[in-house]
């Protein structure tokens, strides 16, 4: 599925009830819609917080987005070196997780 980046498209992709969601700045409905339903979502969440990118979503808007979407779990990925993963994980809901080197998911 196609996704804004702001000075393009790129994309996303679902495998049954995954989705790997790189690289983006919005999502209109009908992405939203193609994604609803999904189990684990890996999503990109470049920065903690505003001023917002004008390529790459922060981590407020991934929230809303996963608020939106409703998967059971969510591996934040594409972090920028504000997103220490132990300071970020005490400030996100139970179901997402900042994703780490070796992570393995299986799908």
């Amino acid at each position: 599925f196609a996704q804004d980046h702001g000075v393009c498209n790129t994309l996303g992709f679902r495998i049954g009830d995954f989705a790997y969601s790189p690289d983006w700045v919005r999502m209109n409905d009908k992405t939203v819609e193609k994604l609803k339903g999904v189990k684990t979502w890996v999503v990109s969440a470049a920065r903690l917080s505003e001023p917002h990118h004008s390529t790459h979503a922060d981590l407020p808007m991934v929230l809303k987005m996963i608020s939106m979407v409703n998967p059971q779990l969510v591996y934040l990925t594409h972090m920028n070196s504000d997103m220490d993963y132990d300071t970020i994980l005490g400030k996100l809901p139970y179901n997402v997780r900042p994703a780490y080197d070796g992570l393995v998911i299986n799908v």
